[in-house]
């Protein structure tokens, strides 16, 4: 039997989950947050105290928006024995780079399947997260509730979710040029109360009042439903499956968002390998399958499966099965790290 990947095992209420994903967690929560608030001090010539203070003005949408996850965070404060503001700035550290006008323009690759396009009709979501190196932790949420939650969280900086409803999360950054910088509710702040609901119906009913800027998200659920997100800083766009199939890379994909935006180079042609890769197996499609594409070497080292670049590599890759409740996940590359099952 393989060895599984160490869960983090939280119970309780939002206090007791946050303190006990602090602890579980410690070492590589305060190393990252000392580190990237050292780099955004030295990278934008500002003080420890003016990017608390910056922080902070996020708080009032926050807390008015999910004060359940303000108590979740304070409880992790608790944990690390840092200042509240100090683990905020770090849910808010995409926002904040914006506003000192720095972009880092990540790379990830998302496919979503269903119906047809699928050999038993299940519907199938999955992705490769490419980074620049951050450590993969992987977090089991007991709500009172009785909601679970799997989240593959990324340095604590943002999470892939999972849940319990059978309701799960793709994320890929776009990028564009931006005219002005408004203060807007911080994606590291937003999704856990989204990954909360019980379908996309009214995890999109969210994410069309918050989702704002510089990610595309894709959800999946139990019922069969594949949709996405895209938006600017004052619009969006929803995207449906055609044919059962809804992919996405790097670049817009709404003729109206295009204009302005700077996307790598690779992103196009990455998203091309996945439509000829899902054609090939169209209508046969399994979770073995997406892991045969998630491993894919074309246009190497810059491919679906990334192993270089500037821009980050292949930091892990995951595939969910919503109607089962089952999740496959691969820490590192999948061309080399084997995927291993997790129910929620």
């Amino acid at each position: 039997m393989e060895r599984m990947y160490h869960v983090v095992d939280c119970r309780g209420n939002a206090y007791e989950l946050g303190r006990q994903w602090g602890e579980g967690c410690m070492e590589i929560n305060a190393e990252l947050l000392q580190l990237n608030l050292a780099s955004v001090m030295t990278e934008f010539n500002v003080s420890k105290q003016e990017i608390l203070h910056n922080t902070m003005k996020f708080l009032p949408m926050v807390k008015q928006y999910d004060p359940y996850f303000i108590e979740m965070l304070e409880g992790q404060a608790s944990a690390l024995g840092v200042n509240f503001e100090e683990i905020l700035f770090y849910r808010c550290i995409g926002e904040l780079k914006d506003y000192y006008q720095h972009k880092e323009e990540p790379l990830c690759s998302t496919i979503g399947v269903t119906g047809k396009a699928t050999a038993d009709g299940m519907t199938i979501l999955g992705q490769n997260i490419d980074w620049f190196p951050y450590e993969i932790s992987l977090i089991k949420f007991h709500h009172d509730n009785g909601l679970e939650q799997l989240a593959i969280s990324l340095g604590n900086y943002n999470e892939y979710i999972f849940n319990s409803f059978g309701v799960g999360v793709c994320m890929n950054t776009t990028a564009r040029k931006e005219d002005h910088y408004s203060f807007r509710m911080p994606q590291g702040c937003y999704l856990h109360k989204v990954m909360r609901q019980k379908d996309t119906h009214h995890a999109m009913d969210i994410l069309k009042q918050v989702a704002r800027g510089y990610t595309y998200f894709q959800l999946a659920d139990a019922d069969g439903q594949i949709c996405g997100i895209e938006s600017i800083s004052d619009d969006f766009e929803i995207l449906y499956p055609e044919r059962d199939v809804l992919l996405h890379t790097n670049h817009y994909l709404t003729p109206r968002f295009i204009p302005g935006e700077t996307p790598p180079e690779d992103s196009f042609r990455r998203l091309e390998r996945l439509k000829t890769l899902v054609n090939e197996h169209y209508g046969h499609i399994t979770p073995e399958i997406l892991m045969q594409i998630f491993a894919d070497h074309s246009g190497y080292p810059t491919s679906i499966c990334r192993h270089a670049g500037n821009l980050g590599r292949t930091l892990a890759s995951f595939i969910m099965v919503p109607e089962t409740r089952t999740a496959w996940i691969a820490i590192g590359n999948p061309c080399e790290s084997s995927y291993l099952q997790y129910k929620v």
